[in-house]
């Protein structure tokens, strides 16, 4: 007899079992995502013991036939394709036949099923994949699903499990998307005996946003719709104010939920410096396209997909988001404290704020905290408060958030802490803006404010807005569209030597004076080494680089591009060594710069950009104006001009937000006007 054997029925649905049916929330996926293949229109959810007691599935849909019950734990037995060319074009959730199957293989289940048309409903029990036979029994039209005691036969599977609420909080995910890809049907889910969240089912996303998310969420998100070809992208994005850390991205194929690393990039992209780092934000969305182009027969849970063509998929979604940013003001509005709606289903841990679900409020991810709180107390802050002028007595609630970038030249008082560069420019503010031009006059007005920013007048015009892209060179944000125009502000006093409260027509508005001048320089910056100006660093010794013969030869194919950025390569005995560098970046970023392009960066001048990005926002944030820094009227009213010329006004290039709103309406409430 040979060594290789088949194996026997049982471990061989075990082994299968172990793909599909991975935790509980597993189960939930399947069977939902079968009665949603089945047409219902209602789905409701019961779990018990986290689970592991027991899940039940109820469906109003089409229901099944007694000789359909015993098909459905066969192994590869489906309703949803019979050949090739159905796999290939697939509309349905489900398409494997192996859901059941593999439940049936690690739990108790008893499905009960009755189509329209039959008058009395049927019933069938399967445990540990030995398979019962049909019988009558009473229900109603539909199909329930109930499944006990999970991982009975597989205990080593239990280890392998988390605490319960984690476990409760990846099933309550599993709802969240499956409401979200279906909001023309209702879903209803209890634990415990306690609803944990229900949907109208009335076809409406952004009402299975409102009794998910709450009211907050749902009054920040931002309608998407943009189609190129037969694909088309539509949903909402949240404001970059509803950022979390836990990563709420709803993304829908063909109303299938995936998580798709594209289509978060494609997102991400075109937030760009609006988020700070490690937050998410909000997006619901919907990929429709040709099921042709698609692959979802990727993995055996189904969550996975693959694209025919991935840089047509990530440019829309990167440019439909963008577009659809751009069209909106980001200017947070303050108001009463609201805390922190987390995601249901997004615990972790034992955190009781993680896992309480749908109405419960936690703290983490928020990007700033309200300016006032009932109880009076100032907002925490890991940063000593900036040292008060006393002109203008204002209410404790005016101390700083708690939000900054990694960076702890903020904090200190003091002129550009980077080294001056040998042969740098002269500090000249030739070539900005208008704008920027007047900010940087209005800060030498001897007042003593602070030195201009280190531009060349060689590079006179070189930053105009209308100053072209190069051809073929892609939108770095993959935005477009129309812009909404930037409020009016008249600067009225400096609060704190830090912030800059100015009047709008809508309101009043607080503006963080390092966040707006650190976003001018940044925009400034970035169009400067677009253009290939600022003047040179050129060091007295060169810098020799050690590098293998493949990374030289790599380094040597980018010269012209780097070459366009100012960047100067010569051999030195034998070896490549940097000879010079552009003004703007920093030696330490120069060297890393050639670094990556030496591991094999693509080497475009926007791919070096890309690359040099951090090292921008860095040389910005060091420039800018510091906190305890007094401001006088002119100097004011420039950087407020100056900000409304940049294209991302909203945030600092690290996601911080630069000014936040105080309407009327949130006075009147103050107030007890409302």
């Amino acid at each position: 007899m040979g060594r290789i054997v088949r194996l026997g029925p049982e471990i061989a649905n075990q082994i299968a079992a172990g793909e599909v049916v991975e935790r509980p929330a597993s189960v939930v996926k399947e069977l939902v995502e079968n009665a949603l293949d089945a047409g219902a229109r209602s789905v409701g959810v019961e779990i018990e013991g986290a689970g592991l007691r027991r899940i039940a599935v109820v469906d109003d849909g089409e229901g099944m036939t007694p000789d359909d019950l015993v098909a459905a734990f066969d192994r590869h037995a489906t309703s949803k394709i019979r050949d090739l060319r159905d796999l290939e074009r697939l509309t349905s959730l489900g398409f494997r036949g192996e859901a059941l199957p593999s439940i049936a293989a690690v739990a108790r289940v008893r499905l009960t099923s009755r189509p329209p048309e039959a008058p009395t409903a049927w019933t069938i029990e399967a445990a540990g994949g030995v398979i019962g036979r049909p019988a009558p029994a009473e229900g109603a039209f539909g199909t329930t699903v109930e499944v006990r005691d999970l991982f009975f036969n597989t205990p080593a599977r239990l280890k392998f499990l988390k605490s319960g609420k984690t476990e409760i909080g990846h099933m309550e995910d599993v709802i969240v998307r499956e409401a979200l890809a279906r909001p023309d049907v209702a879903f209803r889910l209890a634990v415990d005996d306690r609803e944990r969240l229900k949907t109208a089912g009335d076809g409406r996303t952004e009402h299975v946003a409102l009794q998910l998310f709450g009211p907050d969420v749902a009054a920040g998100l931002i309608p998407v719709e943009e189609t190129a070809g037969d694909v088309k992208v539509a949903g909402f994005v949240g404001r970059p104010e509803l950022a979390r850390r836990s990563k709420p991205l709803y993304l829908f194929v063909n109303r299938r939920p995936v998580r798709a690393p594209l289509l978060v990039k494609g997102v991400l992209d075109a937030y760009e410096t609006r988020l700070l780092r490690g937050l998410y934000p909000y997006a619901i969305l919907y990929l429709d396209l040709d099921p042709a182009l698609i692959d979802v027969n990727v993995h055996p849970a189904k969550w996975e997909v693959r694209f025919a063509d991935e840089g047509h998929v990530l440019g829309l979604v990167r440019r439909a988001v963008g577009r659809a940013l751009d069209r909106a003001r980001l200017i947070p509005s303050a108001g009463w404290p609201t805390g922190d709606r987390r995601p249901p289903g997004r615990s972790s841990g034992d955190d009781p704020a993680a896992s309480a679900g749908v109405g419960e409020h936690g703290r983490a991810g928020v990007p700033f905290e309200p300016l006032f709180r009932e109880t009076g107390d100032p907002p925490r802050s890991d940063r000593p408060a900036p040292k008060r002028s006393g002109r203008f007595p204002l209410p404790d609630a005016f101390s700083p958030g708690v939000v900054r970038e990694a960076s702890a030249a903020y904090g200190a008082a003091g002129a550009n802490t980077g080294r001056p560069s040998s042969g740098a420019a002269s500090a000249d503010p030739g070539g900005m803006r208008p704008a920027v031009r007047a900010l940087l006059a209005a800060m030498r007005d001897g007042r003593g404010d602070r030195a201009a920013f280190p531009l060349s007048t060689a590079d006179e015009g070189r930053l105009a807005p209308e100053t072209p892209e190069p051809d073929g060179a892609p939108d770095p944000s993959g935005a477009g569209g129309e812009k909404q125009p930037f409020p009016t502000l008249r600067p009225l006093l400096q609060l704190y030597d830090a912030y800059i409260l100015a009047e709008g027509e809508d309101g009043l508005y607080i503006v963080d004076q390092h966040a707006a001048e650190e976003r001018v320089r940044y925009e400034a910056l970035k169009r400067l080494a677009r253009a290939g100006g600022g003047g040179t660093v050129r060091p007295l010794v060169p810098i020799e680089l050690a590098l293998t013969p493949a990374e030289a030869r790599a380094l040597a194919s980018a010269r012209s591009a780097l070459q366009a950025l100012g960047f100067e390569l010569d051999a030195v005995d034998g070896r490549i060594a940097l000879t010079g560098y552009p003004a703007w970046v920093e030696e330490e970023a120069a060297r890393a710069l050639l670094v990556a392009v030496s591991d094999g960066e693509a080497a475009t001048v926007e791919t070096l950009l890309h690359v040099m990005d951090e090292a921008l926002k860095t040389k910005a944030c060091k420039g800018a104006l510091r906190a305890n820094r007094r401001l006088g009227d002119a100097s004011m009213a420039a950087l407020l001009r100056a900000l409304a010329e940049a294209e991302e006004p909203y945030t600092c290039p690290h996601g911080r937000p630069v000014l936040v709103r105080l309407g009327p309406e949130t006075l009147e409430r103050w107030f007890r006007r409302r």
